[in-house]
């Protein structure tokens, strides 16, 4: 009796150990198979597969009415009619802008699983409205290395292998379903704030990043180089860990964006600083 509740009270520790090892730790041995990737670009085309490949995307947030957007209120039954109507609609991708709940992935897994035509994804990774108009910089620990450490939990959600516990970051569950192959890319970042980069830039000195996959020019600055950082380990965790690559881009808009406007546009978005990409490479 002893020795079976031995192997008993042994089974369950290696169960738990397990399943904190593959749905809750970073811990992984490196990968040695041939990174694949289905998705690729040149100058200025997408090409899935080696087709070239427009998008034609719907944004889907975490919100409807009478709840709020922290509630994740969406169940999978009205996902699964979403993504319906938006294929009936002549739309192929949607984007969502942070980790949702289970029932989105679940949905999403469900709906594509069996259908010739399937639904494709872009999946952002959210930073707190809080830390961007606060008084740290984006090298501060609670921004750049929290925006990595959530990417990270992105991707292993992405590839069905993440328990998230509840936080005040974002959704939380049991993720257990690989939607890795209808995942065309990642945008990393939220509209960032022109104070947070020109605060960023002007309180750091820093060397250039150079990465594995992506590093940061010579004239980069302290923002770009922080971008080109978090960009490449995020590629170099994906690869390492899944043995995948796919698309990277990091979110803009007019207040911060490179392009240079009238003194009228300038002043009424307020632009004091700019993330330009193409410091990147």
């Amino acid at each position: 009796m002893k020795k079976y509740l031995l192997c008993v009270i042994g089974l369950i520790i290696l169960t738990f150990f397990s399943f904190l090892n593959y749905f809750v730790f970073d811990f992984y041995i490196k990968t040695n198979k041939k990174i694949y990737a289905f998705t690729k670009t040149d100058s200025n085309t997408i090409y899935l597969n080696d087709i070239p490949y427009v998008i034609k995307g719907v944004n889907i947030g975490a919100g409807i009415p009478g709840h709020f957007a922290t509630d994740y209120a969406i169940d999978k039954k009205q996902y699964k009619r979403w993504f319906k109507q938006i294929q009936d609609m002549g739309a192929n991708t949607i984007r969502v802008y942070t980790i949702l709940s289970p029932d989105f992935y679940n949905a999403f897994y469900e709906y594509n699983e069996k259908n010739d035509n399937p639904l494709y994804l872009l999946h952002g990774v959210w930073v707190n409205d809080y830390i961007q108009n606060s008084k740290r910089d984006a090298y501060s620990k609670d921004f750049g290395e929290k925006l990595l450490s959530d990417t990270k939990v992105m991707i292993d959600v992405i590839h069905g292998r993440k328990y998230i516990p509840p936080n005040s970051s974002y959704a939380n569950g049991l993720y257990t379903k690989n939607i890795s192959k209808w995942t065309i890319g990642y945008i990393l970042g939220v509209e960032w704030e022109d104070v947070t980069v020109a605060y960023t830039n002007h309180k750091n000195i820093v060397p250039a990043y150079k990465g594995e996959y992506i590093s940061a020019k010579d004239n980069a600055t302290a923002f770009s180089s922080l971008l080109a950082y978090i960009g490449d380990n995020s590629v170099k965790y994906e690869s390492e860990k899944y043995g995948e690559q796919r698309l990277l881009a990091f979110s803009n808009w007019p207040t911060t964006d490179p392009i240079t406007y009238s003194e009228k546009v300038s002043t009424y978005f307020k632009k004091s600083a700019k993330v330009d990409v193409e410091e990147l490479e």
